[in-house]
């Protein structure tokens, strides 16, 4: 099956009433694991790049060896690049065929989030490609993050920023953290 469009992967699974599995992924081990373990379990599967592993592997790479391996299984395989807040990076990512992107302006006050955030979905449409944006802060569990309630997201910061960015999916901050607990 070749790369779904991460909106549809999410679609279905919300008329399912189940979840999607998404991978930080960075070598072909990993992510061949990914891609023929949802294949085993008969479930989709997203594949992400977080920015800083282009110590490990370019973005294009990542993106060729997805794309080659999710041509191999019947299984949905989405392709996202993952919290990247660097413009020319994001659109290197599209340029390397990602079906899925982040742009996380997160750690910027709420209106420059929403004209960063925008400004990737203007160019983003354009290719048929998935933003995803980022509104409050998803804290770091080691550094006890996840307890500042005043970082949190509400529902009509969700409502507003989803209305005026245009985004395919939103990562909200409720009190959960990236990390090890």
């Amino acid at each position: 099956m070749a790369l779904e469009k991460v909106r549809d992967i999410l679609k279905d699974a919300d008329a399912r009433n189940a979840s999607v599995i998404a991978f930080d992924a960075m070598d072909y081990p990993t992510i061949s694991s990914a891609i023929y373990g949802a294949q085993a379990g008969r479930r989709p599967v997203i594949l992400m790049l977080y920015p800083s592993m282009y110590r490990l592997i370019p973005l294009e790479a990542f993106a060729a060896m997805v794309r080659s391996l999710a041509a191999t299984v019947s299984v949905p395989v989405g392709l996202h690049l993952d919290h990247s807040s660097d413009f020319s990076y994001i659109l290197r990512a599209i340029r390397a065929g990602f079906t899925s992107v982040m742009a996380d302006g997160s750690t910027l006050p709420f209106e420059e989030n929403v004209a960063f955030t925008s400004s990737v979905v203007a160019v983003a449409d354009a290719f048929d490609v998935d933003v995803e944006g980022e509104l409050g802060h998803v804290g770091r569990a080691t550094d006890g993050d996840d307890k500042k309630e005043d970082q949190y997201t509400t529902a009509e910061e969700a409502r507003v920023f989803a209305e005026q960015t245009g985004v395919a999916s939103l990562a909200v901050a409720i009190g959960s953290a990236h990390g090890f607990y």
